[in-house]
């Protein structure tokens, strides 16, 4: 009759597993501590080409998303405001309290008034107290002061520009000089060259009269990719 084969309780199956566990750990090799190593790896985040790289791959996907948003918003704006515009009466200060009344034919009928507060409109009459007014004159009446009142349309302003950029090549302090071609509202866009590299495309935003702030992409003279921010006094 064959011997009945004994089975394991369970603690000894622990026991077993431990010190299987235990002789695999003994058996791998275990990787050295290596100073360099660590050194290297806690380098990489100063490497500036890295970070060069990010922050312009950051700032390209800035730039389309606001582009777009800028679009969207800037088209239903540009729809409202048109409107304005074209309706605003024009002001002509001839003095502080003067008035002029120019007859416009023949007839007597149709006076332009300039009023005390530089409101400018055609009435029948020359007698203003009696007068009745047919037409206000606005902006969308005279072609050069409406070009000259509306927020878009091409704008040739030349600039000098200066600031730094990053670029594989590392961050770079430059000036230099450029041209402002067309405005929307108070946003713009250039192109400019500088004493580091040249931006075909660089998009400005108006802080004062004759100063922007201006953001430009563009390539270095050593052929590599540069994120310009600084400012430009435009002439």
């Amino acid at each position: 009759m064959a011997e009945e084969v004994k089975q394991p309780t369970a603690e000894e199956l622990d026991a077993q597993i431990k010190a299987l566990q235990a002789q695999k750990e003994a058996l791998t090799p275990k990787e050295p501590f290596s100073i360099k190593k660590l050194a290297a790896n806690g380098l990489g985040l100063l490497d500036p080409v890295g970070w060069a790289k990010w922050f312009t791959t950051f700032i390209k996907t800035v730039l389309v998303l606001a582009i777009i948003a800028g679009l969207i918003f800037g088209y239903g704006y540009w729809k409202g405001k048109k409107k304005t515009i074209n309706s605003t009466p024009i002001s002509v200060q001839l003095a502080y309290g003067k008035e002029a009344m120019i007859q416009l034919d023949k007839d007597g009928k149709s006076f332009m008034h300039i009023t005390k507060d530089g409101a400018v409109h055609i009435q029948d009459s020359r007698d203003d107290k009696t007068a009745k007014v047919h037409y206000t004159i606005t902006a969308k009446d005279v072609p050069e002061l409406f070009e000259k009142l509306k927020p878009y349309g091409f704008d040739l302003k030349a600039f000098l520009a200066a600031g730094g950029s990053l670029g594989s090549t590392g961050a770079k302090a430059e000036v230099g000089i450029g041209m402002q071609w067309y405005k929307f509202y108070k946003a713009n866009i250039n192109s400019f060259i500088t004493s580091v590299g040249v931006y075909p495309i660089g998009i400005g935003y108006r802080l004062t009269d004759n100063i922007d702030a201006l953001l430009g992409g563009g390539f270095g003279y050593k052929g590599d990719q540069r994120v310009f921010l600084g400012i430009k006094a435009k002439f």
